[in-house]
């Protein structure tokens, strides 16, 4: 079994959390003999609204993206990293929201693919979009080569029209890991798997708050989903 220090980015797990909050209205009710007092009904209180993203030069759509890790905490900062043995399904819930001062009712949106490794490099399948969440890809952020290739990291990124429904501004994209599999404790070097484990849960999320890139490739930045095993 070997020991890695994980990247940097593991110690900055899900910094950026979603600001979005429902609406609430508060009501009065007012009871007394037979005197009928009016009712005052205060402000109400919005939500979280957003402002419009940066603009992107001759284009509508915006990139979100996560950093997927599969691994077996180890102790302190050292984890023993892990190869999926088959593939992880996503739900991918896009949220929009309009500017101040208009009501903060969000439309969200969500998309579902399966992310699988091949022994060649991570692909992507059945991936059914929404009309705001349009393409969706993936690269490998963690090979190594002997006879065989395993990884256990990858970056998944995300075309997302923004503005989006009803001309609303993109406020975040949540990615949900709903079915994990089992997996091997890998060894980097020389490359070869080990012990059969389990996860941790049976589903992991984390949040992209943006800054979102123009640019639709594996240059974008997000935010962290650690996948943990026993």
């Amino acid at each position: 079994m070997s020991l890695l220090t994980p990247p940097r980015r593991f110690t900055h797990v899900l910094r950026r959390r979603s600001a979005a909050l429902s609406l609430v209205f508060v009501a009065a009710v007012v009871a007394g003999g037979v005197a009928t007092r009016a009712i005052v009904v205060p402000e109400p209180v919005y939500a979280a609204c957003h402002g419009a993203n940066q603009a992107c030069y001759m284009s509508s759509t915006k990139t979100a993206a996560v950093d997927v890790y599969y691994y077996v905490p180890a102790g302190g900062s050292s984890i023993v990293p892990v190869e999926p043995d088959s593939a992880t399904a996503f739900t991918i819930s896009g949220v929009w929201s309009p500017p101040v001062p208009q009501s903060c009712n969000d439309s969200t949106e969500n998309a579902t693919v399966d992310v699988t490794w091949t022994a060649t490099g991570w692909v992507v399948s059945n991936f059914v979009g929404t009309a705001n969440i349009i393409d969706i890809a993936v690269c490998s952020l963690s090979p190594c080569e002997a006879e065989d290739m395993h990884a256990y990291a990858y970056r998944m990124y995300v075309d997302v029209n923004d503005p989006g429904p009803g001309g609303k501004h993109l406020s975040h994209v949540t990615f949900t890991a709903t079915t994990v599999p089992d997996g091997h404790e890998l060894d980097p070097s020389p490359c070869e798997l080990g012990s059969a484990t389990t996860p941790t849960s049976s589903s992991f999320n984390a949040t992209d708050s943006g800054v979102f890139e123009c640019p639709f490739n594996c240059d974008a930045a997000g935010t962290t989903l650690n996948i943990t095993y026993n």
